[in-house]
C-alpha cells in the first residue's frame, strides 16, 4: 500500500500539469503566432518541476524521492508525460486521429498523378454526340 501512495505524487503532478496545459491551450488557441504553442512542453516541464518542489517540501510521504533535486527531475518528467498523454488522447480519441489517417493515406497513395476518365464515361459521351 505504501508503494501505491508514493506513486500518487507523480500521478498528481501529471494530472495538474495536464489540466494547466489544457487551460493554456484554450487561452492561446486563437493566436496566429505558433511560438506560444511550441512552448507547451517547456511550460508543462516547469509546472512539473514546481510541483515536485512543492510536494517534496510539504507532502514528502507521497514523493518517491530522497532529495530535492530528484523531486525536481521526477516532477519535470511527469510534466512532460502530461504533454505526451495529451497527444495520445488526441490521436486516439480526437479529431487529430482522422487527420493523421488522411495524411498517411496521402503519403501512401501519392496523389500527384492526374485522374483520367474511366472508359464508361467516355462511351457515354460518344453516345450523346451521335444522337
Amino acid at each position: 500500500m505504501e508503494g501505491f501512495i508514493k506513486i500518487l505524487g507523480i500521478l498528481a503532478i501529471l494530472a495538474i500539469a495536464y489540466i494547466a496545459m489544457a487551460v493554456y491551450r484554450r487561452l492561446i488557441r486563437n493566436q496566429e503566432n505558433k511560438v506560444w504553442r511550441r512552448l507547451i512542453p517547456m511550460w508543462a516541464m516547469l509546472i512539473g518541476v514546481g510541483l515536485g518542489i512543492l510536494f517534496f517540501a510539504n507532502v514528502p510521504e507521497i514523493m518517491p524521492t530522497a532529495g530535492l533535486l530528484t523531486s525536481m527531475f521526477v516532477g519535470g518528467i511527469a510534466g512532460w508525460a502530461a504533454v505526451g498523454a495529451n497527444q495520445f488522447a488526441k490521436l486516439t480519441f480526437g479529431e487529430d486521429r482522422r487527420r493523421a489517417v488522411i495524411k498517411a493515406e496521402k503519403v501512401i497513395i501519392k496523389e500527384d498523378k492526374p485522374v483520367e476518365k474511366p472508359a464508361e464515361t467516355q462511351q457515354e459521351d460518344d453516345e450523346e454526340d451521335s444522337v
